[in-house]
């Protein structure tokens, strides 16, 4: 997936809008990572079978077998996080996409990358110089911080990351800031591949600041 410019875009001008902002509760506060990296209300047990650690949440029935988006986005409280709140939404800098790419590998491996996408914890899919800021209307967006000419590649799918199975959606989930995970449950999307198959995705760098996005049962 490529996300390329149709009209030549001016410095500064919005490529896109992410989060819709209601007046006063756009703004509203998300945790980053702790800096000794732990998660709130989660932990983590050993499975007999290797390939599927157990994970839980503390004081529910949420763990890697248990629970569908709905239930997640009500026990790890993102009604509250994400609506309810005054606070402005954070900007994810490297630190947060890096601790979410390596959770992400921890859990599904290389599966899902072909020969030409070898994983990497840095960087992001674009190809122009962009940054991330707050528009008024919309939120949290992706501006140019150059003019990008018309047919430029601005972005690829890189950093997509892609579950094949229920559990390793939710251990991942389990596995990051309660921020960041009411957030992926807002950015994720469903892909059909061509054998039929549908996989969840998340875009774990600042593509995921493009789409206007909005959570939906």
């Amino acid at each position: 997936i490529q996300l390329i410019a149709c009209v030549p875009l001016a410095s500064s001008a919005v490529v896109s809008d992410a989060v819709p902002p209601p007046p006063a509760d756009e703004h509203h506060g998300a945790a980053l990572p702790t800096t000794d990296g732990s998660q709130a209300g989660k932990t983590q047990q050993t499975s007999s079978n290797h390939s599927q650690p157990f994970f839980e949440l503390e004081d529910s029935e949420l763990n890697t077998h248990t629970g569908v988006k709905g239930d997640f986005w009500w026990e790890l409280e993102c009604e509250e996080l994400i609506e309810d709140t005054d606070e402005v939404r954070p900007i994810y800098h490297e630190a947060a996409w890096v601790l979410m790419r390596g959770a992400y590998y921890a859990i599904v491996g290389n599966k899902g990358y072909d020969e030409e996408r070898t994983p990497t914890l840095f960087g992001n899919g674009f190809h122009t110089p962009i940054y991330v800021g707050y528009h008024p209307e919309m939120g949290r967006g992706v501006f140019a911080a150059a003019p990008i000419p018309n047919n430029t590649v601005i972005w690829d799918d890189k950093f997509a990351a892609c579950f094949e199975h229920g559990w390793q959606v939710r251990n991942f989930l389990l596995s990051i800031p309660k921020g960041l995970a009411c957030d992926v449950l807002i950015w994720a999307y469903g892909v059909k591949m061509d054998d039929g198959t549908v996989k969840v995705c998340c875009d774990l760098d600042e593509g995921s600041f493009v789409n206007k996005a909005d959570y939906r049962e």
